[in-house]
């Protein structure tokens, strides 16, 4: 599944290059497509808490495929145990 990722960033790279004739405007582009992932594959901003119209980001975007950056986390950390961490207590004030 990595591979397909990888692909797909190669592939929105070579689009955008094409449609546009001016590289630094490509490069931009690109670099919205890069931001986009992370911020909508849920490591910036949950799921639950986008709003609909930009959920649907969510569902396209590679990261969220096959869970890219939870995959990476446990396989970096992988005897990690997180219970001796401290709760979060919320407050509805």
């Amino acid at each position: 599944m990595y591979f397909v990722i990888l692909w797909s960033f190669e592939a929105m790279a070579q689009t955008l290059s094409l449609v546009f004739a001016n590289p630094l405007l490509g490069m931009l582009g690109f670099l919205e497509f890069w931001f986009c992932n992370f911020l909508f594959a849920g490591l910036l901003v949950s799921k639950e808490n986008i709003i609909w119209p930009f959920r649907i980001v969510h569902y396209i975007v590679p990261f969220t495929w096959r869970g890219l950056v939870p995959g990476a986390v446990s396989s970096t950390y992988p005897d990690t145990v997180l219970e001796s961490a401290p709760g979060c207590r919320i407050s509805n004030q």
